[in-house]
């Protein structure tokens, strides 16, 4: 894939290119470039199994952002005896209409449209992913060191921040725990960072932050210039690790930054004594 903006680029083709991505950079950062290479590069990887919080996070993205995606790749079940003679061919029915689509049980369709409606009912959020265009694909060179790079936006205004929208237990305040947990400040900077590269005008990166249970609380983030920063700062570190294993074609697991292969364990913080203990 060359450099450019695709608007119209499937997920799944979006997914097969080799290019780096912020999945890769997280996990460069807090694994190591072994896991990243069993990850993307081992030719005997199995296919990443789907779990369901990725397969809601899914669909309530399509819900969302992209309703025609929504109405053409999902299907809900029917609530049906299919006991019954009527409730067999109820299904039936809804098997042939729905081949090809990801089926959802009823009830994870219903929370899907709850979840989703939150979000459109929330004055803020509802602007934010609204105008512009959804599930854009970026692709750049990264200017040091010729790396390929993508990432794919949730959402783009037509001016203003990147939109990046979270299905999560807790939007309280809760949410900055998960958010650096999930090596979200790598996502900010790195979106800004493609974004920025592919010519496109940006500024800041809001995440809608939406429960995954009743009530469906909505909460809106900015992230901060501090939250970047160590965003980027920890990216640059990946893409320079990344194309020095490009390089040498080795792929190294746990190292220390001297190089000796011997990590220094210590006691956690917590265990260490403070001062006016004693």
């Amino acid at each position: 894939m060359k450099p450019g903006i695709y608007e119209k680029l499937s997920s799944a083709e979006y997914h097969s290119s080799s290019a780096l991505s912020r999945s890769g950079v997280t996990t460069l950062c807090r694994r190591s470039p072994l896991h990243f290479w069993a990850a993307h590069q081992d030719p005997h990887r199995k296919p990443v199994e789907e779990t369901p919080a990725l397969r809601l996070g899914s669909a309530v993205h399509a819900y969302v952002l992209e309703p025609e995606v929504w109405e053409s790749d999902y299907a809900v079940a029917p609530r049906c005896d299919r006991r019954t003679k009527e409730g067999k061919a109820t299904w039936a029915s809804f098997v042939e209409e729905s081949e090809g689509k990801t089926v959802l049980k009823r009830e994870e369709g219903a929370q899907v449209v709850a979840i989703g409606e939150a979000v459109l009912k929330h004055d803020l959020a509802r602007s934010l992913v609204r105008g512009g265009a959804s599930e854009v694909s970026v692709f750049w060179e990264d200017e040091e060191t010729g790396i390929l790079c993508r990432c794919r936006p949730d959402h783009l205004p037509p001016s203003g921040p990147v939109v990046d929208l979270k299905t999560t237990l807790d939007a309280s305040s809760a949410f900055e725990k998960s958010a650096y947990n999930f090596g979200y400040h790598h996502q900010a900077a790195w979106y800004l960072y493609g974004c920025r590269a592919a010519g496109i005008d940006c500024r800041d990166f809001i995440f809608v932050a939406v429960e995954k249970t009743y009530p469906y609380a909505v909460a809106i983030y900015r992230a901060s210039n501090s939250l970047i920063a160590l965003g980027r700062e920890e990216v640059r570190y990946a893409i320079k690790y990344y194309a020095r294993c490009l390089e040498s074609g080795k792929w190294p697991g746990y190292m220390d930054e001297g190089g000796t292969g011997i990590r220094s364990l210590g006691p956690p913080s917590w265990a260490l004594p403070r001062a006016g203990d004693h």
